[in-house]
């Protein structure tokens, strides 16, 4: 047996030798230089087309280099690579996108090179049967899963000579593949990278707005661009220019880099970029649309500012993602970074938030692929679509996403005690996703939990953790606390935070507490709606005690305003259904004596040995009581109190610490599922579909990233010239593994579907509709959200629309895109936010919810099934990015069937109430819809009146202004004629002159 392989090994080698007999030339030197380019942030994202100023694909030919031929790709690339690796004494090289591996093994003799090969399955088969001494990785190079695990093996294999020749050209997104390149060269920055790939500037291209010609191409750089696109990932092009395609080559069409990296002048760019504010790369990222003193900023602003100060103001980067971005100054003197300083496009920045927040953390994933952690709030659910990607395996395998709970819709409704409803019914479904979706959930009380469980909102999560807010305490020295002549309330005048409570206990008290020698109260904060209900007691209190009010002091005020009276006031906190309202922090930390009541999670923010002396019960007369009790206590005991509740408070800051150093560390990822387990049956429904139809669908497939196991048409009674096409097409265009089911009758999508999830033996079963187009990675996609999602019952990408008869390859900017977000039963009544057609689905669960809804052939049927199964308790995965293309026809069924059937087969597939009751929910849903929509209109219409009024009012004090001008001038006329007449008569010409000067005035005033 060793006899056999070692003959073959000879056999090859000859066979090798021959293949490559043909002297190798040197590089046509580019006429610039790297230093001639400038480096932007903004040129590697998908938005700028990573710098390619040329036509780019959205899908593309997958190629599969196994086949033998005369012709040697990028004949002089491997040449090259091995001079560099000689001259810098290398003896590591590592092939990405190796293909079968010939070259790599004819310009490294195993003898002298270790070498390692990556590339997709199918390219390796025949490097490994051919080459078995060498090492073969197969790797998915598009994604930071499949990179992060084989880059991490390489690093021991450093220094090394990286090649990627003729690869980047195949990629749709290249930054995972830069993006750990770059953190691969980090660890020995002797290492360097060769680059090539086709100019389009030689390949005779004039038009930019042509696709490449190569259909496995996605985008065809220039010279030029390439070198600004390394230079603007943070790599040192060290040399450029051009070398041959092949060896019959004489244009030299291909662009050539050799490439090294300095993380030293990498953090230099970055600083001089604006983009960290360190010299060091960041490991966390919050995402936070609060941030003290920008803009209007609640406790969330304070608290962030907090949390950069826990886990490290170097390593930890603020993304601001506010309604109004600060100003660049203010950006850097706060330490911000915002969505603006990556992309310039109008069709990124305006986004939603949570669109936008994801787009924002991928490209910083690319710039620092070693982060840890994103942190992100829950409220209005900025994170949902982070917490998703995180889902369906777009990060690397151990960065942790982490959504700290602040006060969802139902912590605000909690407060007010009242519901705030339809409006805002998606943020509270984004609030959700966001929550379930995170690796980990952070309460600061549990208060809060409990209030979110009620709800229903946590359900079963395997990572809640309970982390008090932190605060770095101030090195204040502590004071006296005196006489009491003041009371002051911090807060805003609401229910919520007790100022009604406070005014009732100082009003029921006020002469006890003026015998007690207060004078004053001083009420801090902003007035509210609630203003009126309140006047009547602050006027009667008014009567005995002087009120102070300050309405809009920010919080550097307000520290400052309360630290002068720490001496002589009671700072009253009665705050009623807060969750951990830092302002007591505030209070404590500087030395003076809170009140407050036992609500809300204001309680787990104290010491218990101390807590009893500084709360009472939430009635009037219980803080009336304590209030009385410590006005009239010594000074002594007071500073005391003060003194030791800061010293308790400051001690559980120890604790909160140690906890936020877990919650940065990385994510333990061991346990997560595998893709390779989950197996795959795409079905196609199909009915008299035009052949061209499926030609373009059945390309789409063959080029899967993940190839499915099972494609089966379901054909729902087409005529008998159409079934016979589809089946004389599979027969001669198809290496997928295929089979028709026919139906005797016309059964519609509900029941095809329901025949595919009878017939399907593996662990999935993946729609796609027959006219439309799955992109590259659209099963993968769907197959990775599974794998990290357990729980989930079906999977829906986002999904990008275009007009039949348009070149769906192309990549176009302003094509609509429907984003599901996969929840929320409420709004999903009349508007589907749930999901669409072409989407996966986990067999056992949807055997077990009895399928599709087949008792009639309305539209819907996709709508209604996922509404089944969110009544029901069960989970749809959202996979956050384009991965499959809906064709836009005039006889699509959206477009032609009847709606009212529809809505009936969405009311008879709601779970868990009696179908008379959820039909009738339907209709007050839809009637609520048609009563807002009325009330829209009707606002609509009264701001069009309203600014016609306006207008009106302008042109009728235009005219009333020239007509009192007129008047004026014809009564200076009349005087001034009246007065030549008269000018014999002196009394009477003096009379008349004295008029026509007042006249004059009169109007010369007018005009001024």
């Amino acid at each position: 047996m060793a006899e056999k392989q070692s003959k073959n090994r000879r056999l090859v080698k000859r066979l090798m030798d021959h293949q490559f007999n043909f002297p190798n030339r040197d590089i046509e030197p580019a006429p610039f230089s790297s230093a001639d380019f400038s480096p932007s942030i903004m040129v590697t994202t998908p938005a700028a087309n990573f710098g390619c100023h040329s036509a780019a694909r959205r899908i593309c030919q997958i190629f599969s280099d196994t086949s033998k031929s005369p012709v040697v790709w990028q004949a002089d690339v491997y040449h090259h690579a091995r001079l560099l690796a000689d001259a810098h004494g290398i003896s590591n090289i590592i092939d990405i996108g190796c293909g079968n591996g010939d070259k790599l093994a004819h310009h490294f003799p195993v003898e002298s090179f270790h070498t390692v090969g990556t590339d997709f399955l199918d390219s390796l088969a025949a490097a490994k049967e051919e080459h078995p001494a060498r090492q073969w990785i197969e790797c998915d190079i598009t994604q930071y899963t499949d990179l992060r695990k084989v880059f991490d093996s390489l690093s021991e294999h450093l220094p090394a000579v990286i090649i990627a020749s003729d690869v980047i050209e195949h990629l749709s997104d290249v930054r995972p593949l830069l993006g750990e390149i770059r953190r691969l060269m980090a660890h020995d920055e002797r290492s360097r990278l060769v680059i090539s790939t086709p100019d389009r500037a030689r390949l005779e291209k004039a038009d930019i707005e042509e696709l490449p010609e190569n259909r496995a191409h996605i985008r065809e750089w220039n010279l030029e661009e390439l070198v600004t696109l390394f230079g603007s990932a943070g790599f040192c092009v060290d040399r450029c220019g051009w070398t041959r395609m092949n060896q019959f080559d004489e244009t030299f069409s291909t662009s050539y880099l050799e490439v090294s990296f300095s993380r030293e002048r990498y953090l230099e760019w970055l600083l001089d970029e604006g983009l960290i504010f360190h010299k060091r790369e960041p490991q966390h990222l919050v995402i936070t649309s609060e941030f003290q003193g920008v803009g209007a900023s609640g406790g969330i602003g304070t608290v962030v500012e907090q949390q950069r100060k826990a886990y490290g103001s170097e390593v930890t980067l603020v993304v601001y993602m506010g309604a109004h971005p600060p100003s660049r100054t203010l950006k850097r003197r706060k330490r911000l970074t915002a969505p603006a300083d990556l992309f310039t496009e109008d069709s990124i920045l305006r986004l939603n938030t949570e669109d936008l927040a994801l787009e924002t953390v991928q490209q910083l994933l690319f710039f620092f692929p070693d982060l840890l952690t994103v942190q992100y709030q829950e409220y209005q659910g900025i994170g949902c679509r982070i917490a998703q990607a995180g889902r369906a395996g777009f990060f690397p395998p151990a960065f942790r996403t982490v959504i700290h709970c602040h006060g969802a819709v139902h912590y605000l409704e909690n407060g007010i005690q009242s519901w705030i409803g339809a409006p805002a019914d998606l943020s509270a479904v984004r609030e959700k996703v966001a929550i379930e979706c995170s690796d980990t959930v952070v309460f600061p009380s549990k208060f809060l939990r409990n209030l979110y469980d009620e709800a229903g909102i946590l359900g079963s999560h395997e990572d809640v953790r309970m982390i008090g807010y932190p605060y770095e305490f101030s090195p204040i020295e502590d004071q006296l606390i005196g006489p009491i002549d003041k009371l002051i309330f911090i807060g805003k005048r609401i229910s919520m935070k007790g100022f009604h409570l406070f005014l009732e206990a100082v009003l029921s008290s006020s002469s006890e507490l003026l015998s007690a020698g207060v004078t004053t109260i001083v009420l801090v904060g902003p007035k509210s709606s609630e203003e009126d209900s309140a006047s009547p007691l602050l006027e009667r209190i008014r009567e005995t005690l002087n009120v102070e009010e300050y309405t809009d002091l920010h919080r550097d005020d307000l520290l400052y305003f309360a630290n002068s009276r720490v001496q002589d006031a009671l700072f009253i906190l009665p705050y009623l259904a807060d969750n951990q309202p830092l302002t007591v922090f505030d209070v404590i930390n500087l030395g003076a004596l809170p009140l407050m009541v036992e609500a809300g999670g204001v309680p787990e923010m104290l010491p218990r040995q101390w807590a009893a002396h500084v709360l009472s019960k939430p009635t009037s007369d219980a803080l009336s009581g304590r209030i009385l009790k410590m006005v009239s206590a010594s000074s002594k005991e007071r500073s005391t109190l003060a003194r030791r509740l800061k010293a308790g408070v400051k001690r559980h800051q120890g604790e909160i610490e140690q906890a936020l150093k877990e919650l940065c560390k990385p994510k333990d990822f061991l346990g997560l599922g595998s893709n390779q387990d989950l197996t795959t049956t795409v079905v196609v429904p199909y009915f008299n579909t035009d052949i061209k139809y499926i030609k373009d669908l059945l390309w789409a497939l063959e080029n899967q990233t993940r190839r499915p196991d099972k494609v089966l048409f379901i054909d729902d009674c087409s005529d008998i010239s159409q079934s016979d096409a589809l089946e004389n097409l599979l027969q001669g265009s198809t290496t997928l593994p295929w089979s028709i089911i026919r139906h005797t009758r016309n059964k519609g999508l509900a029941g095809a579907r329901n025949s595919a999830l009878s017939a399907a033996t593996t662990d999935l079963l993946i729609n796609i509709d027959s006219d439309d187009v799955p992109l590259n990675e659209f099963i993968r996609d769907l197959v990775n959200c599974f794998a990290s999602d357990r729980t989930a019952a079906a999977a829906v990408p986002f999904l990008a629309a275009f007009e039949d008869g348009e070149n769906f390859e192309r990549q176009q900017a302003k094509s609509y895109v429907y984003r599901p977000l996969g929840d929320g039963l409420i709004p999903a009544l009349t508007d589907n936010i749930l999901g669409h057609a072409n989407a996966g689905f986990r067999v056992d669960k949807i055997r077990a919810m009895g399928g599709w809804d087949e008792s009639d052939k309305s539209k819907y049927e996709d709508w209604a099934l996922y509404m089944r199964l969110i009544s029901s308790g069960e989970r749809i995965g959202v996979v956050p990015r384009v991965s499959c293309l809906y064709r836009v026809r005039s006889s699509s069924m959206v477009r032609t069937y009847a709606t009212w059937p529809g809505q009936r087969r969405v009311a008879r597939n709601i779970s868990g109430i009696r179908r008379f009751d959820a039909f009738r929910l339907l209709a007050q849903a839809y009637d609520y819809v048609d009563e807002r929509k009325q009330r829209s209109d009707l606002s609509a219409r009264i701001n069009d009146l309203n600014a016609q009024i306006v207008a009106l009012q302008r042109e009728q004090s235009s005219l009333l202004a020239a007509l009192a001008a007129n008047r004026m001038r014809l009564s200076a006329r009349l005087t001034d004629a009246v007065a030549r007449r008269i000018r014999p008569f002196p009394m009477l010409s003096g009379i008349a002159s004295r008029i026509g000067a007042a006249a004059r005035r009169a109007m010369d005033r007018r005009h001024s």
